[in-house]
């Protein structure tokens, strides 16, 4: 899971990633944290980055929040957006670019802990899974089970050998 931190203010930056750190430690989920001083370079990072979350500050140097929203949505519809500000003056607009939550700074943990459970975040399973077969016709498969697929794999293979060719 990726998450972004956009803030220009670097003690907002360090409670937002202690908070998630401490949040998602919790719940035993993984992620990777990115942060940026700027919107301009966080509007640079979604040519490459998809977010899963994201927190952004609404009054950053240079331009608000709400344009590298915009930019966020019209490249990701699904991303969970959290916004951080010291004023409610943007709310009507945050809900234009679909957030999911106004955090208003100085924020207290319980605050921030209801804006994490409204992204309903699920732990990841490992999960099984079988890849038919890859460029060098091998067969891969997920969670430790390649010596079972190789064995079922085998009897289908000489199954059908056996009864067509």
């Amino acid at each position: 899971m990726n998450i972004a931190i956009v803030e220009d203010l670097v003690q907002d930056r360090e409670r937002v990633s202690s908070c998630l750190n401490r949040y998602m430690e919790d719940l035993g989920l993984t992620y990777h944290l990115y942060t940026y001083e700027s919107a301009e370079e966080f509007v640079e990072a979604l040519n490459s980055m998809p977010f899963q979350i994201v927190f952004m500050d609404i009054y950053l140097q240079g331009m608000t929040g709400m344009e590298p929203a915009v930019c966020l949505r019209r490249r990701n519809r699904d991303c969970k957006l959290i916004f951080l500000t010291v004023s409610t003056e943007h709310c009507l607009e945050g809900f234009q670019v679909n957030a999911c939550h106004y955090l208003i700074k100085p924020f207290l943990d319980h605050d921030f802990e209801e804006a994490m459970e409204r992204c309903h975040l699920q732990p990841e399973y490992d999960v099984p899974y079988l890849d038919a077969g890859g460029a060098d016709g091998q067969t891969n498969s997920g969670g430790g089970y390649d010596w079972a697929i190789q064995s079922v794999f085998g009897r289908l293979t000489y199954n059908f050998n056996e009864r067509y060719l």
